[in-house]
């Protein structure tokens, strides 16, 4: 399983936009992923140990759980290598990733053939 270590958390890049510190608000994650947590965030963290040093995701997906905690510590891990290896490079290369991103978000990359396309030429 590959793993992920991160210790600031807090990322523009890792969190989407950021939201106020409120106790209610939930982040959403940047990645879109099935089967994500985001609609039971508040149940999940009634089941997390309040003083823990170190949360750890061994199925970090979108990582709708670790963008809602507020553990010191994370170690991120998923079966998925293309998964943690997207993580590593927001993590250390992240305006380089955005500014790569940016070229993909065009009209012309918005419709269900051109998906399909670029979905098959990332899984070649």
């Amino acid at each position: 399983m590959a793993k992920l270590k991160t210790q600031d958390r807090k990322s523009e890049y890792l969190t989407g936009l950021e939201v106020a510190d409120e106790p209610a608000a939930i982040r959403s994650p940047f990645l879109k992923w099935a089967g994500r947590k985001t609609s039971i965030i508040a149940q999940i963290k009634d089941l997390l140990p309040a003083n823990a040093h170190r949360f750890i995701e061994p199925f970090v997906g979108s990582g709708a759980v670790f963008v809602n905690t507020d553990y010191p510590s994370n170690i991120l891990a998923d079966s998925n290598a293309d998964v943690i290896n997207l993580y590593k490079t927001v993590q250390f290369d992240a305006e380089n990733f955005v500014q790569r991103c940016r070229k993909l978000f065009v009209p012309a990359n918005n419709q269900e053939t051109r998906f399909y396309e670029l979905r098959n030429e990332f899984n070649a």
